[in-house]
């Protein structure tokens, strides 16, 4: 989506990307950098943190990697960032829990219109594919089929043509 408004730039690690942006002629360097999962990153310095929290799953279990989802504690995560965006219902009471930072709340929907007698197969590689699922549901898709690849995962041309 972000491809069909500006140039983008995709690369699995900070000095691919580098690596890109050094070749550009001076007119194409970006003026902005957005990475997904790069809090943590020390390799580069970061003007804005944006933290994206889902409110169905809030954080989780609270508990760092290896035993939970966290890369760092929460309320560290808290301080450092610069936007905290809550997307969905707060079933967690987080901006409860920590009201003492502001929350954006926001929702996820579908933005094009469909027929709802279409029959739709539909595919996700993506942290939470039942959550992407259960929106398609929610918006009266009439999915017939679906597959789950694993998140980030790098299609094959195997793939999309068992896709197709």
């Amino acid at each position: 989506m972000l491809a069909k408004l500006y140039d983008v730039i995709i690369g699995r690690k900070i000095h691919e990307i580098k690596a890109i942006i050094d070749n550009l002629p001076a007119s194409k360097k970006p003026q902005i950098l957005i990475f997904d999962d790069g809090m943590q990153n020390p390799y580069f310095i970061k003007d804005k943190i944006i933290m994206a929290i889902d409110g169905l799953r809030g954080f989780g279990n609270e508990m760092l990697l290896p035993a939970g989802p966290l890369r760092m504690e929460i309320s560290e995560a808290l301080d450092i960032v610069d936007a905290r965006i809550l997307i969905g219902q707060d079933l967690h009471k987080i901006t409860a829990k920590y009201k003492s930072h502001k929350f954006i709340t926001a929702n996820i929907a579908a933005i094009s219109a469909h027929d709802k007698k279409q029959k739709y197969f539909a595919f996700a590689s993506i942290g939470n594919p039942s959550k992407f699922f259960s929106l398609l549901a929610s918006e009266g898709y009439n999915v017939m089929s679906k597959k789950i690849f694993p998140d980030h995962y790098q299609y094959k041309l195997y793939d999309i043509l068992s896709l197709i």
